[in-house]
């Protein structure tokens, strides 16, 4: 039931926050049985209180599905 929702939102933007607190933003190009996910556009971004919000970008990206 999961997967179906998420294959809702291909080519969407979405925001991803992984298991170890990273906030990755893309558009979703794919996803598979697994959960992994294919970001394209993606970015990450890095809160911190002396450098404030830092936007890294990752281009194409791929998340493995149990680090969502």
């Amino acid at each position: 039931a999961m997967l179906k929702g998420v294959e809702q939102l291909v080519n969407q933007k979405v925001s991803v926050i992984t298991v170890d607190g990273r906030s990755v933003v893309g558009v979703l190009k794919s996803v598979d049985e697994s959960m992994n996910l294919l970001l394209g556009d993606s970015y990450e971004y890095i809160s911190r209180e002396d450098i404030g919000v830092v936007e890294i970008p990752l281009n194409l990206h791929i998340l493995r599905g149990d680090n969502v």
